[in-house]
Order: C-alpha cells, then structure tokens, then sequence
C-alpha cells in the first residue's frame, strides 16, 4: 500500500491531524515543521525533502498552507505519485492576497481564538476543537505563523503544479472562508489528471471532517 505523507497547515505541528489520520488507516507519514524557525516554501522543502521515503513511492497531502509545499516536492521527487490538496491552493487568489504586506505586523496572540474559529472552523466549530486549535497556536512562535501568512499569500506554485503531472484529488470545503471554491476549481482545470470531491465543512475539514475526508482519500487511492 502507497504511504500517505501529510504536511500539515500554518500550525506546522501536525496535532490538528491526529482524527484523520487514524481516520485513513493507512501506514502515514506526517511531518512537522520547526516550530520556531522562520522559514519559506522553498526552504522547507530543503527541510522536508531529506524526511520523505527514498525506497517506496508515496503520496504528498497538504492542507492548506501545506499545499504549495506538497506541490514543490512533488516536482522535485520522483517517488512522489500523487497529490492531495485540502482546502489549499498553489496561488492564492482571494481579495486577503493584498494584505499580505501586513502579515508582518499583525499581531497574532491578540486576535482572540473566536474570530480565528469563525474563520477557521465556522458553524462546525466545538469546544475541543477550539481547545485543539489553541494549543497549537500556542506551541509556534507568533514570528513564525505571520511568516506563514505571509508565504501562503504571496507564494505560486502554478508553474510546479502543471509540470507535475501525476494524480491529484483536491478536497474542497464547501464553507471555506479562507480559500474561495474557484481556487479548487482552477486546480482542478490545471491538469487532465485531477478529481474534485466537495464536502460539507470549513476551512479546516480535515479537522471537522475526518472520516468524510478518509473516506474520499481512500476511494481515491484504490482502498
């Protein structure tokens, strides 16, 4: 069975994805990100590169944030089979892109954890899933996740994403109030061997979703 490797969202520590994962019931894979290291897309692919499986093939998940970064690897990696995106993107196109001088100063522990909630989890929100949501905040340093901002907004990885030319699934949110549904539907155009699949959820469906979100993987996969 093809390994699944997850790079994760802005958090970069991987605890959001704990429910998908034991969801999928696959052999994964999921990389963290250094939790007090500024670093950009190109510099965490040098970081991620060396971690992903040199022997097998395998399958790069990015969500959110994660998304340029699997799409970067995949270009670089030949064992890299397929991509998935979760509510992501290779360029971000939304009216917030030209906020993105701003990243640097906003400040990050001030915003309280309902209005990241709203944005993040919406109507699905839960008290352990704020409880989740603030603990890993908590964890990466406030300079690190405006960096993330930042490159999430600024990033294109539209030129990686048409050379790749493997299988990709891109799982759109149906209430995703971060990434517009026309970003998934341009990926979706962007190459012959991509599927669309649209849950019910918000901009953090793996969290909100994770079985719907397995299951689609797993249908995708051949499981």
């Amino acid at each position: 069975m093809t390994r699944i490797v997850v790079l994760p969202g802005a958090d970069g520590t991987g605890a959001l994805l704990i429910d998908f994962v034991a969801a999928l019931g696959l052999e994964s894979l999921v990389i963290s990100y250094p939790a007090g290291q500024v670093l950009g897309y190109e510099q965490l692919a040098e970081l991620v590169g060396p971690q992903l499986p040199t022997s097998e093939p395998y399958i790069l998940l990015g969500e959110s944030f994660g998304g340029p970064l699997a799409i970067l690897l995949a270009a670089q990696h030949s064992l890299c089979v397929g991509v998935i995106l979760c509510a992501s993107f290779a360029r971000y196109t939304s009216p917030l892109r030209a906020l993105a001088p701003l990243a640097a100063f906003v400040p990050i522990r001030l915003i309280p954890l309902r209005v990241i909630s709203w944005f993040l989890l919406g109507r699905w929100s839960t008290p352990n899933l704020r409880a989740q949501l603030a603990h890993a905040l908590g964890v990466v340093s406030p300079s690190v996740l405006r960096a993330r901002v930042f490159a999430a907004l600024r990033v294109n990885a539209t030129p990686q994403l048409k050379s790749i030319g493997i299988p990709l699934l891109y799982l759109q949110a149906s209430h995703d109030r971060l990434v517009p549904a026309s970003v998934g539907r341009r990926i979706a155009t962007s190459t012959q061997r991509a599927t669309l699949v649209r849950l019910p959820g918000p901009h953090f469906l793996l969290q909100a979703a994770p079985q719907a979100c397995a299951a689609e993987v797993l249908r995708w996969v051949g499981c």
